[in-house]
């Protein structure tokens, strides 16, 4: 699979917050397809494949899952335990990409599997360099297809 192929799924409610990651993806030349749902069982119902989210051709599952810790409907984290729980997600790699800096959110954050814990930057460049560190290891050299 080429790498520029693989799709990013990202969990984010704040419209603002997901506008300037898109930002700083494009600075950041990142190239891979890119999706969003806004609450956290949308994030499952992408996942799965259902609802709105059927059509795996228009909707393909994601290679990496960037997720919000804070979100409604349905907790970051409680979408994260789900997802270690599921046969098909199991593998997939989730990083919570979050505003919070209390450290017993990146706690239960690895304790429920994440792979990876990233608070958002409130400047453009720094996100870019977050984005590009994610994109580096997690869509570019990390080959284990999930």
């Amino acid at each position: 699979m080429n790498w520029e192929s693989r799709l990013v799924l990202v969990a984010e409610d704040s419209d603002d917050d997901f506008m300037l990651l898109m930002m700083a993806f494009r600075k950041a030349n990142f190239r891979n397809p890119v999706r969003r749902v806004e609450n956290g069982q949308e994030a499952i119902y992408y996942l799965l494949g259902e609802e709105q989210y059927a059509d795996r051709q228009a909707f393909p599952f994601p290679y990496v899952l960037l997720l919000d810790l804070k979100m409604p409907v349905m907790h970051g984290l409680d979408v994260l335990a789900w997802a270690r729980q599921n046969a098909e997600t199991r593998r997939l790699p989730v990083v919570m990409l979050t505003s919070s800096l209390q450290p017993l959110d990146v706690q239960e954050s690895y304790d429920r599997g994440a792979n990876g814990f990233v608070t958002k930057s409130t400047s453009l460049d720094g996100l870019v360099d977050v984005v590009a560190a994610i994109h580096a290891f997690w869509v570019k050299v990390n080959n284990v297809e999930p």
